[in-house]
């Protein structure tokens, strides 16, 4: 995920909690609430694609299953009888992006799960004046965001579902494309606010510009420990394959600092006095310091 598209999804989260918060003063314009509809199903796809792409997704996780489940039958509860609600109005396309069984959130990774369930959360939000009170309550919502927010801060503890694969990440590039069409047209709609709700108007406005993006720089530590003695080694060269082949050489203290390093898998070579001793593959993680204590073999 490169730093613009990171602030793209930034400016997307800040117009969809706009359109959220200021529903009241559109929902009696139908042209303008079925393209922010539009737009909140571009956003959770581009959500879903990104946390489908990321190669930290951690699958299916025990530490997480309890919660899991009782975020699914919540989730599939309160879209369910939404459903019927939005069936009984004759607005057959909204009901349709509900998941209605526990199954759609529960046999799927982590990430995804949590997508659907925020998706499903924001769509009943932003229809509560139609759902409130019969079907569905703010304090059903308040308790539903509470459950999605604890699911989505506890950590996994399985294997991954999957690996970093390109069809995923075109997927995940191209969802941005739709995303920036839903938002053009909002934005040509949204003119006629600015004689009528200035407020609304200058929200939409500002949530629409991209925020200055912040370069974090990635950094690798590494300390050489000898295996037979477990004490540091001075003179350890180590060099990384991919991007710009960063390399240093470890200090008395056995540590080496390499700058700017790219992102994601790479290999880890290590000489001492110009020899090859071994090879370590790491995955380096972005926009923070990353420490790896590398045992050296035969030392």
């Amino acid at each position: 995920m490169t730093n613009r598209e990171q602030a793209k999804m930034s400016m997307y989260g800040a117009l969809n909690l706009v359109l959220t918060e200021y529903n009241t003063v559109y929902n009696n314009k139908p042209r303008y609430v079925r393209t922010v509809l539009d737009f909140k199903i571009a956003y959770a796809n581009n959500f879903q694609a990104a946390a489908s792409a990321n190669p930290n997704n951690s699958g299916f996780s025990s530490l997480k299953g309890a919660t899991k489940l009782e975020l699914s039958d919540v989730a599939a509860n309160l879209s369910g009888k939404a459903y019927v609600h939005f069936n009984d109005l004759e607005k057959a396309s909204i009901a349709e992006q509900l998941h209605v069984y526990p199954t759609n959130y529960s046999q799927v990774a982590d990430s995804l799960c949590g997508a659907l369930a925020q998706g499903a959360h924001d769509l009943l939000f932003t229809h509560l004046n139609v759902l409130n009170p019969d079907t569905i309550t703010p304090t059903m919502l308040i308790d539903f965001q509470n459950l999605i927010n604890t699911f989505r801060s506890q950590q996994g503890n399985s294997s991954m579902l999957h690996e970093l694969s390109p069809l995923l990440t075109k997927e995940y590039k191209d969802s941005f494309k739709v995303v920036d069409k839903k938002i053009f047209n909002l934005k040509l709609l949204t003119r006629d606010f600015e004689k009528i709700n200035l407020e609304f108007f200058n929200k939409v406005k500002a949530s629409t510009i991209i925020p200055p993006i912040n370069v974090h720089h990635t950094f690798v530590e590494i300390i050489a420990v000898a295996k037979s003695t477990g004490n540091v080694v001075e003179n350890v060269f180590f060099s990384l394959a991919k991007g710009l082949k960063k390399s240093g050489t470890t200090n008395e203290e056995g540590k080496t600092l390499l700058s700017k390093v790219r992102f994601g898998k790479d290999v880890l070579t290590v000489k001492i006095e110009g020899n090859e001793v071994q090879t370590n593959h790491i995955h380096i993680k972005r926009g923070v310091t990353n420490h790896y204590t590398i045992i050296i073999e035969g030392m």
